[in-house]
């Protein structure tokens, strides 16, 4: 039988922060990662999504791109569905970052709606982050421009 779904996502986080473990966030601090991960699905969470497979992606949004983590791995561990709307959210890192976000703009609007909530949680808490304690070694400028990217 099929785990409950707060089983599901409990061994989602578990992945997850296993996946990040030694990542930081550029914040002044050097927040854990996965604290990234975690506000993103709180976000969805506090404005009604209930919708495991949304909050399993808002967890595991950033590791096809940030980790080792494989697509068949990612497959295996939470299904088809969830693989593949990670993999929409993932950025071709053999991009520039201009044309990176370019490519985001375009297929913006062909994202699978889970996705687009993702998507709109993390650039939330990214611009929240950014307000809140700035990034090390980022201009004032680029960090306006971030935001209005965002």
């Amino acid at each position: 039988t099929e785990p409950q779904p707060l089983l599901q996502l409990l061994r989602t986080m578990v992945f997850a922060a296993t996946k990040h473990r030694h990542q930081t966030r550029k914040d002044p601090l050097k927040t854990p990662y996965i604290n990234h991960p975690l506000a993103v699905a709180r976000i969805l969470a506090e404005v009604g999504i209930r919708d495991l497979e949304t909050l399993q992606v808002a967890l595991l949004h950033d590791t096809l791109e940030d980790t080792v983590t494989t697509h068949p791995e990612l497959r295996d561990k939470f299904g088809p569905k969830v693989e593949e709307l990670v993999s929409s959210l993932t950025d071709n890192d053999q991009l520039k970052p201009t044309t990176r976000k370019l490519a985001q703009l375009r297929t913006a609007k062909s994202l699978h709606l889970k996705a687009k909530l993702v998507r709109i949680a993390d650039k939330l808490h990214n611009v929240w982050d950014i307000k809140s304690h700035g990034i090390p070694g980022w201009s004032e400028e680029r960090q306006d421009k971030y935001i209005a990217w965002a």
